[in-house]
This record gives structure tokens, sequence and C-alpha cells, in this order.
């Protein structure tokens, strides 16, 4: 049975599963997110901290990456009021065992063998 998004409008103990890996692909499936929660894992940063860490990604992007993140609740975005405002980032608990099971997919994934994929 693949991954279906009509199986998800049907209510089942059976689709419930695939809903929920369906919600988690749509979510987390994008180029950023998973990047983001790794680099938060090691503590709150600061947006241009996270900016740099990450590399080519684009001001906007990591904005609407963040934003997602945080509407979804694994990321919290805490504001410091003072001579120099400054925004920083940090893993929610949600947040940080999200990142805990992509932790374990990779150690699985290297222990398979797949961490390099190779193009044909």
């Amino acid at each position: 049975m693949g991954l279906c998004v009509e199986s998800c409008f049907v209510r089942t103990p059976e689709t419930a599963d695939l809903c929920s890996v369906h919600w988690m692909a749509r979510e987390f499936g994008d180029k950023w997110s998973l990047p983001v929660l790794c680099q938060l894992s090691a503590g709150p940063l600061r947006f241009l901290q996270l900016k740099r860490a990450l590399g080519v990604v684009s001001q906007r992007m990591l904005t609407r990456t963040l934003k997602k993140l945080e509407k979804i609740g694994v990321v919290a975005r805490t504001e410091r009021l003072g001579p120099s405002p400054q925004v920083s980032y940090e893993l929610t608990q949600s947040g940080q065992s999200v990142y805990e099971a992509v932790r374990l997919l990779n150690v699985w994934m290297a222990k398979h063998d797949l961490t390099m994929l190779k193009k044909s």
C-alpha cells in the first residue's frame, strides 16, 4: 500500500499511520526543515548564526521555514529587548524529540550504507 492522500480522509485504524507519515513528509520534507532542526539541536542560535551555519539558504526561505517550524511547535522564537534587540531560535521539547527520531533514522541509514545515494 502506498502513501495516499485520499486514504487520510477516511479515518480508520489502518490509515491512521499513513496519515501521520503523510503529515511528516509534508511538514519536514522540504529542503530546509531538517537542516534547521539539526543545527538547532546543539542549542539556541540567533537568526544570522543559523543562516551562516546553513550556508546557501536565503533570508526569505529561512524566515519561512522558521515560521513554519514555530507554527507546528518544534521551534521556539525568543526576543530579547534592549539597546540591541536579539531574536534567537531553539528546539522545543517536541522539536528535540523530532530531532532524536531524525538522528535515529540517520544511524539506520549509515548502518545500511544509504548515506551516499548513487545517481543513475
